[in-house]
């Protein structure tokens, strides 16, 4: 399911929750794989996490 999606609101998780991504808006995050909870599983800036659907829209692919 490799997809890129880009993040519509910043995202500040809990401290302490080390599985959650930081997105700030506009940043594009390759997602991964569609979890069971309604979150994502994406990469961004070098760091895997999960992602609420939320807080993310799939881009639109490029034409030629």
């Amino acid at each position: 399911m490799p997809a890129v999606a880009k993040a519509i609101y910043d995202r500040q998780p809990n401290a302490y929750d080390r599985t959650q991504l930081k997105l700030k808006k506009g940043q594009l995050v390759r997602i991964t794989k569609k979890l069971t909870n309604g979150m994502y599983e994406g990469e961004s800036d070098g760091r895997v996490g999960i992602v609420p659907f939320t807080y993310v829209r799939f881009a639109k692919a490029e034409t030629a």
